[in-house]
């Protein structure tokens, strides 16, 4: 079975991403397909820990600190964006998750055409998780 159904907070996150595509200037069917892809890529098997829960928790906290101490982070859409991604591959026997999610994420957010500072940023960020 390649992803649990429905995947754990799908439609809040979903929600999450539409909001920060909105946002970023993107608010398009790629930009909300590819939340979808992220959702079922944080769904599939073999994960445990590391999914959509995970995933859900992760960007509350980031807003929990947006909300505590406004202004303490240089840029919170680079790191929403890393959160997303930072694990959207993940192989528990694998060394290279963090750097095949960043690929994922330069890709994709190169393709709309974000700022480079903003995707190289990110890419950052999600290989600082390793």
């Amino acid at each position: 079975m390649p992803w649990r159904s429905p995947p754990a907070h799908a439609a809040e996150l979903l929600t999450h991403w539409q909001a920060l595509g909105k946002t970023l200037g993107r608010d398009t069917l790629a930009w909300n397909a590819e939340g979808s892809r992220l959702i079922r890529s944080w769904a599939r098997w073999p994960r445990a820990y590391h999914d959509t829960t995970h995933l859900w928790a992760c960007l509350r906290h980031l807003q929990a600190v947006q909300d505590h101490e406004p202004g303490a982070l240089q840029d919170p859409h680079a790191v929403a964006l890393a959160l997303w991604y930072h694990d959207a591959i993940y192989w528990p026997w694998s060394a290279h998750n963090e750097a095949r999610s960043a690929h994922w994420a330069t890709r994709f957010l190169t393709h709309q055409q974000l700022p480079a500072a903003l995707v190289q940023t990110v890419h950052r960020h999600i290989l600082d998780t390793s």
